[in-house]
């Protein structure tokens, strides 16, 4: 009995110990650089465990290779490509985006998933969406801008009178938002109470026990019909989108902004677009 558990474990961890490193030698064979993955973390072990911020790991590696390119990285048992170069940036974000569209992770299809993940989906409101952000709108918007930037400078005065010091990240993360907003035709007031929307971003892009088994395993959280972003934070985008589209009494309003795109979007029911080879999806 102890030679059969002992060899029961050993193929166990056998066994383990080949799914983990199975993909290491993935960007030697290609001879592509990049450092050397640890057990199981691959290279981000660090924040994993908690001891750094993901995008500062990232951030460390990219500044390592000052020459390189491309980078291979490890993320958890994944081989993952970092981009350095602008030009190979500018090519995944242009002409060769349609094969980069579900960034190699799989998610439940709800909010969230088919805006940000599903190739189809994506694709065609992308097509759409594109001309919010050309400079004759964005100047359209400078007025909503400068109203938030007074706004920003009346709540940090009025802040400040009762306490002289205060968060300055959270501050700008709130400005920010609400210039974000003003681009797609949201007045969204985020010094109101009435919006908690660092604690809604927070609880977005925290690097949680979901996010980690989702680097180790993109197919999983499909399978388990895992939803992107938390109730609350789906429920606060619900809520505010029918608010506004309440207001324009459900009819397109000739302002070019995202939210008389959704409205128009809405009545035509069915879109479609043509892709380089001729089909249509």
């Amino acid at each position: 009995m102890p030679v059969i558990l002992a060899a029961t474990v050993i193929i166990i961890i056998t066994l383990l110990y080949i799914h983990f490193t199975k993909h290491n030698d993935c960007w030697i064979e290609k001879s592509v650089p990049g450092p050397e993955p640890t057990f199981i973390f691959g290279n981000v072990e660090d924040a994993v465990l908690r001891r750094k911020h993901i995008g500062i790991v990232f951030k460390n590696i990219y500044n390592a290779y000052p020459e390189e390119k491309v980078l291979g990285i490890f993320v958890m048992k994944n081989p993952e490509l970092l981009i350095r170069d602008l030009d190979v940036v500018r090519n995944i974000l242009t002409k060769d985006f349609d094969f980069f569209i579900d960034r190699g992770i799989e998610f439940e299809n709800n909010l969230g998933a088919d805006l940000l993940h599903d190739e189809n989906t994506h694709g065609m409101v992308r097509s759409r969406f594109y001309f919010l952000f050309t400079r004759e709108n964005l100047q359209n918007m400078m007025h909503l801008l400068i109203e938030k930037g007074n706004a920003f400078v009346e709540h940090v005065d009025q802040i400040t009178q009762s306490k002289q010091e205060q968060d300055v990240h959270g501050l700008v993360q709130k400005f920010t938002q609400a210039s974000i907003a003003c681009a797609l035709g949201v007045n969204l007031d985020t010094f109101d109470k009435e919006y908690d929307t660092l604690l809604t971003n927070e609880k977005a892009t925290s690097f949680n026990f979901g996010r980690e088994l989702e680097l180790m395993y993109p197919s999983i959280l499909n399978k388990l019909r895992y939803f992107f972003l938390p109730k609350k934070n789906s429920f606060f985008l619900y809520k505010l989108v029918q608010n506004f589209i309440s207001q324009r009494t459900y009819e397109p309003r000739n302002k070019k902004d995202f939210m008389d795109l959704i409205l128009k979007l809405i009545k035509e029911e069915h879109i479609s677009e043509q892709k380089r080879n001729g089909d249509t999806r």
